[in-house]
Formats: C-alpha cells, structure tokens, sequence
C-alpha cells in the first residue's frame, strides 16, 4: 500500500505479480526509452524515499540481520539479463519455452524469438522470428555486452572457491579455507595450481586454523608439493602456520571477528587481513572477492583484476557499472570469471567469438 501510493504520486501505474517464493514482484510498465542503468537508479531512489518515509516498515539494508522485521524492498532484478517469468503471455505457440518480447516493425506489435533475444546484430529475418523478413529496430549497445555477460558466465562463471571444493558459507571453516585459497593465489604462480594446491591441503585435513597450526612444517609442505605448489612451498608452509597461530590467538580461529569488527567497512576489513602472515593487498582483494555473496555488505566487489578482464571483454572500466550487468547472487562468480579473463588471453578470444 505504501509504495502504490508512492507510485501513485509519481503517476505510474503497477501490479503485483506472486513468486515462487515468499515475496511479490511489483511491475511497472516502461516506454522502452530508458536503458537499465536508469531503471535501476530509479528503482533505487524509489525505495531510499519508501523508507525514508516508512523507516519502520521498510529498511535498504542488504544484511539479513539488520532489517528485523521490516520489508527490503529489492531492486536487483531490476538489471540487464534478470527477468521474471510473465504469468500468461497471448502469443502463437512456439516450441521453445524461452520467449523475449521484441518490437517488430512490420507486425506493429510485439514479435517473438525462440530463445535468444535479438542483439542488433542478427537480421529479423531470422528464421526464429515469426514475422520474418522486416528489418527490426536495434537494441540498445548494451544488448551486445550482455550476451559476452551470458556467455562469459556461461563458460567460465564458477568462482575460485568452488573450483577447490569451498562451499562458502558464513561459518569459521569454509571461511578459513577461501583465505589459505587466496593465499595461494595471490603469490605468482598459476591459479589452477594454487587451487590443486588447496585442495590438497584440505584433503590432508588441514582445513581449519587448528589443524593447519597443529600440522607440522613438513606435512605442509609435502600437501603443498602433491599440489603442485612447489616453487614458494617451503615459505608458504611457515606462513601458514604462523597465520593459523596468530588467527586462533587473536581472534580465536573465527573471520566473522573481523566481519564484525570492520562492521561494513571494506578497506577496515582488508587491513585486519593484511595482519595475517602472507596476506597482502592481492590476497586481502582476493578474499572479498570470493565471500561476498555470504558477506553481502561488501557486495558488488570487483577489485582492479576484475576490471582488467572487463575492459579485454569491451565491458565498462568501472566496478559499478559492471555490477550492474548482473544479479547481486552473480557477483562473485562474475568477478572470478572476469580475472580469468585478465589473465587467460584465449578467455577472452573464446567468449567473444561465442558472444558474436
């Protein structure tokens, strides 16, 4: 009711639509003149003011733990290649269950594809459409970078922390072990070997700050070395030592500590890390990268790396507004997919011959 009538003051009309889950879908119809960079922001503003006005029923606080009992209204389906599922769509049958809504010149009305929306670069006499032969009104540019999104997510969007067998939550454990990981990846050496050399690691059992400070110098360095790690092994293994000891002492082998103590301040948080033996700025940026979406404060976060794999890949230089090109779920594996890019020519190459 509050924000219909918030909607209402701005004379836009709106619908509720149900989901799959316990929230609703409040849809707005659009002219198709503005961009998703513009909804978004609008988007954004429309729930700053709703709880601004209603500070008692609405919160923006992304953290679960911070809202209580008030509504956090969501805006981040509100973004290029987000959609939602229309509940009934008159249209002539078509086999495939994929359907983008597309304006088509020559029908006058709205035209559908099977399963790829057109990107400006297909003609619309496409043999999916079926109003074949018009030439169709291009979409905006930034249809082109979303399908290099789509595909570079795709074929390469499993964050570094999956690919070691890490499933990242918020609890001490798995926390622990996507810091040995960028640990290991932030020294130079190649990321598939710091990622065999983690997993080795964990499967000698030495996958908490306890058992790594209990190990011996020899059996991290003989887990080091089945990974492969074998250049910075033996330095490595006193590093990863001494880091457990210091993390058990200080903050009683728990990284939530620092979560608290840095209470949403990202480059608090990369100093207290920095603390630790052999985590520097790469490794601290590493780290954020890889639990933001369990630490959703720090979210979007593509740190310089990322941004490298962007601008190869003709994505915008700028963190914001490649978040924006995904979902805030999507982040992390987006940012990993995006430094494989940097540092993977044929990353790159592949994605876009793809994209075309």
């Amino acid at each position: 009711m509050r924000l219909r009538e918030l909607l209402d003051e701005l004379r836009l009309p709106a619908v509720l639509m149900t989901t799959v889950s316990r929230g609703l879908h409040v849809l707005v119809p659009l002219d198709g003149e503005s961009d998703f960079d513009a909804c978004r922001s609008f988007a954004q503003q429309v729930t700053e003011v709703l709880a601004e006005r209603h500070p008692d029923r609405f919160t923006t606080a992304v953290r679960k733990e911070a809202r209580g009992d008030r509504l956090y209204p969501d805006v981040q389906r509100t973004a290029y290649a987000r959609t939602a599922v229309a509940p009934c769509v008159l249209r002539v049958p078509l086999r495939r269950k994929e359907q983008h809504p597309l304006r088509c010149p020559r029908a006058g009305d709205d035209c559908v594809t099977e399963g790829t929306a057109y990107d400006g670069r297909r003609s619309h006499g496409d043999r999916n459409c079926i109003h074949r032969g018009a030439p169709g009104r291009a979409m905006s540019p930034r249809a082109g970078q979303g399908a290099i999104v789509r595909t570079l997510l795709d074929r390469h969007g499993e964050t570094y922390a999956a690919q070691a067998g890490i499933r990242v939550r918020n609890t001490p454990q798995p926390l622990y072990q996507v810091l040995v990981l960028a640990d290991l990846l932030s020294t130079r050496i190649r990321a598939s070997v710091a990622v065999a050399a983690a997993r080795a690691l964990f499967d000698a059992g030495m996958d908490t700050p306890r058992r790594m400070a209990d190990a011996t110098w020899q059996q991290r360095v003989d887990a080091l070395g089945e990974g492969g790690y074998r250049r910075y092994d033996e330095s490595t293994a006193t590093r990863l030592g001494e880091g457990a000891v210091l993390l058990l002492d200080k903050y009683g082998g728990d990284l939530r500590r620092l979560r608290d103590a840095a209470d949403g301040d990202a480059a608090a948080l990369r100093r207290s890390l920095q603390e630790l033996p052999g985590v520097g700025p790469t490794g601290s940026a590493i780290f954020l990268r890889e639990v933001q979406g369990v630490w959703p404060e720090y979210a979007p976060y593509l740190d310089a790396k990322a941004v490298q794999g962007a601008e190869r890949l003709g994505l915008p230089g700028d963190s914001g507004k490649l978040a924006r090109l995904v979902g805030q779920d999507e982040t992390a594996a987006f940012a990993s997919a995006l430094v494989r890019a940097a540092l993977d020519r044929s990353v790159v190459d592949e994605v876009r011959q793809a994209a075309a």
